[in-house]
């Protein structure tokens, strides 16, 4: 005998999906979802690398013409000891101790940025996207989070960049900058970078060899391993901007 149920299915001329058919069509859709998610999560990665590297082509624009205006000479100047902080923040304020160490101090006018004022003001030209993915455990804010580095030998590979020197020398030890022409007499400047995003095993790595723990302090502001996964994006003293291959012992 017919229940209710089958006897209006049918008057109506449709058939109820079994179990096993459901089950069939919800199969079809785990596997349909497992191979769009890792394309999804490439093309947000590619996404990601991609504002980095506008981020670094505004940068570099912006060091150019302040060296067109200051006689090729890269920021503080000529009349500086000391030159900017290997660690540049995602933010400034007229309350930084170490303000004038920060190479947007010097080139906001180039990048479409207001100067600093007592409040604090967010770059985000020196923000990686990526970097902000990663929440560190010191609870710092991101502005006052370090993502970019500006090149410095005992992190970089020389062999590429053949310098001895940081181009924008140091603000803590300290060095004096240098003009583009001194840089140019070393390397074409299209080999050496202005600056790259950071990772704790870049920072770790001195003098070639990695050492975990190694890095600075404030290392633990950067996400732990590079934050493009097997490359690092990097911009030029030429202007162009390009990704390298993370290597084997972390070198920027």
């Amino acid at each position: 005998m017919k229940t209710t149920f089958e006897l209006n299915q049918m008057k109506s001329g449709r058939r109820a999906f079994t179990l096993i058919e459901l089950l069939v069509v919800i199969a079809i859709i785990a596997i349909l979802a497992a191979m769009l998610l890792p394309a999804l999560s490439k093309a947000k990665d590619k996404a990601y690398q991609t504002a980095c590297m506008n981020n670094l082509k505004q940068v570099a624009l912006g060091l150019r013409l302040y060296t067109d205006d200051f006689q090729d000479q890269l920021p503080p100047g000529t009349s500086s000891a000391q030159g900017l902080n290997f660690g540049q923040y995602g933010g400034y304020s007229l309350t930084m101790s170490d303000l004038k160490a920060l190479l947007p101090f010097y080139i906001y006018p180039y990048i479409n940025q207001t100067a600093p004022k007592l409040a604090v003001t967010t770059i985000q030209v020196m923000m990686c996207p990526a970097c902000l993915r990663y929440t560190p455990s010191t609870g710092t804010p991101d502005w006052n989070r370090q993502f970019y580095g500006l090149s410095y030998p005992s992190h970089a590979d020389t062999n590429l960049t053949h310098l001895t020197y940081p181009p924008f020398g140091n603000y803590s030890t300290p060095i004096s900058p240098v003009k583009l022409t001194a840089l140019n007499s070393v390397a074409p400047l299209s080999d050496i970078w202005i600056m790259t995003d950071m990772d704790q095993k870049g920072l770790s790595t001195v003098g070639g060899v990695y050492t975990p723990g190694a890095g600075p302090s404030w290392s633990a502001n950067t996400p732990p391993t590079p934050p493009h996964g097997a490359t690092r994006t990097y911009n030029f003293f030429d202007g162009h901007c390009g990704t390298k291959k993370v290597p084997a012992n972390y070198l920027y």
